[in-house]
């Protein structure tokens, strides 16, 4: 499992394939920023999140 910073395109991939399809038709989802991390397991992106204070 590898934990990296998120991109612009892995907030994309989310988008585009969305685990729950609220995600996909969320009105506003705000560009990656040094709190946003991405999980790579096996290869595959699994999770975009973070924490905004």
């Amino acid at each position: 499992m590898e934990f990296r910073k998120s991109t612009n395109e892995d907030l994309a991939f989310v988008r585009q394939s969305p685990f729950e399809g609220a995600v996909k038709n969320y009105p506003y989802m705000k560009v990656p920023d040094e709190n946003t991390y991405a999980v790579v397991y096996e290869g595959a992106l699994v999770a975009v999140g973070g924490v905004q204070v």
